[in-house]
């Protein structure tokens, strides 16, 4: 569909002739047998009016269409570089008319930004584009990698993570492999009641700190078996800090022991719920049950609930 656009205030427009895949920007007013001061006709997004005297916007008749196509048929393009899409809309850049190749479309504008495509007359954003693997992209920068491109409201539903698209069935299938699938779920779970550990116990706790705590319980089991058995460790804490407030070393025992009995306590529950949900992921038979298996969200071992 030819087009044609003029402004009369601006003294500017731009006429494309689709027969010859070329168009250019106009500083003078098109030469037609009938009254305008604008003229708008673009059938690619439905405009076919004219502006007069006084701003009244009036359709098009037939006949002033008739004229119009016939003006544009016979305009003399200067040899100049024009912008040109590609039969996927996709910008060329400006290319000279004698360069342009077959399918190529001479438009009136470059794309506003990158990830844009030439579509119903005009620029519109990449919303999803597909590689020729079927890999796709969400809202791309670049649109000349892409076999297919989607416009906003054309992809429904979106694709998730893992999907690719069939060339042959037109449509986005689910590509992930349910084995890599079922142990990045169980990863992700670990990682989660790592955190939740650490949660659960109210309190941020150095590693370093925590890997004393076998120590002391070995220690502590160690006296309380035999008052006389080794506790270098023990001793040490007694011996090198003042905030103990404790008076013998059987206190202290007592205080590790406790300690040790909650902490185990709290391992065990949280254990207890990540094993229940590894369970489901090891027996899902499906990426579907997979996807189903909810893992809870919990802050960053370092922030208390």
């Amino acid at each position: 569909m030819n087009t044609i656009v003029w402004n009369n205030e601006l003294s500017e427009g731009f006429v494309v002739d689709n027969a010859k895949g070329i168009g250019c920007d106009i500083k003078t007013k098109p030469s037609l047998d009938f009254p305008f001061d604008g003229l708008y006709y673009e059938p690619e997004i439905g405009n076919a009016f004219k502006v007069v005297k006084g701003g009244a916007f009036i359709p098009l008749t037939s006949e002033e269409i008739n004229a119009i196509n016939l003006f544009i048929s016979g305009y003399a393009f200067p040899d100049e570089p024009v912008h040109v899409v590609d039969l996927d809309g996709v910008y060329r850049g400006l290319v000279d008319t004698a360069k342009m190749e077959e399918g190529d479309k001479a438009v009136h504008t470059a794309p506003p930004s990158e990830g844009h495509i030439w579509r119903d007359g005009a620029w519109q954003k990449v919303e999803i584009a597909v590689r020729e693997d079927g890999t796709w992209e969400d809202h791309p920068t670049a649109t000349d990698i892409y076999a297919i491109y989607f416009t906003k409201g054309e992809c429904s539903p979106l694709p998730s993570e893992g999907f690719k698209w069939n060339f042959k069935a037109e449509a986005f299938y689910d590509a992930r492999d349910l084995e890599k699938t079922r142990y990045e779920k169980s990863t992700d779970i670990r990682n989660v009641y790592e955190a939740k550990n650490w949660q659960t116990w109210g309190k941020f706790i150095p590693q370093y700190e925590m890997e004393t705590w076998r120590m002391q319980e070995s220690e502590a089991l160690a006296f309380e078996a035999d008052a006389k058995a080794s506790t270098p460790f023990l001793d040490a804490l007694i011996a090198n800090r003042a905030d103990l407030n404790v008076s013998d070393k059987a206190a202290l025992v007592e205080e590790v022991l406790s300690n040790a009995t909650s902490f185990k306590k709290i391992l065990a529950k949280t254990m207890a719920e990540e094993f229940n949900l590894l369970t489901k992921v090891k027996n899902a038979t499906s990426l579907a049950e997979l996807d189903l298996i909810e893992i809870p969200t919990v802050t960053p071992r370092w922030q208390p609930a």
